[in-house]
């Protein structure tokens, strides 16, 4: 990810939570990252809307092995988990390409 392109996704100062997206330079691999305290939770998380990955690919999340489409990630968002109740909470996705266009 070092080469890679970051994207912030939402911010603490006008969101419900603090989010960056980190892409790979060759759009492999990405990683998202969510943050909230105090005042933010309370209910559901807001969906992370992803940018800059191929809506016509599909991309595997490391930890439970679920595939989602590229232009969903980017449209409905990535849902975060749902310990929102919690005063601080952070979560981290990572997600592979597992296919390439025809």
């Amino acid at each position: 990810m070092q080469r890679g392109r970051l994207y912030r996704l939402a911010s603490v100062s006008c969101d419900r939570v603090g989010a960056s997206e980190y892409l790979a330079d060759d759009g492999s691999e990405v990683v998202a990252l969510a943050w909230w305290g105090p005042g933010q939770a309370g209910g559901p998380l807001p969906a992370l809307r992803l940018l800059g990955i191929d809506p016509g690919l599909r991309y595997r999340e490391a930890g439970t092995g679920q595939e989602h489409f590229g232009a969903a990630l980017m449209q409905q968002g990535l849902r975060l988990p749902d310990d929102a109740g919690l005063d601080f909470g952070t979560a981290l996705v990572r997600l592979t390409r597992v296919s390439d266009p025809a």
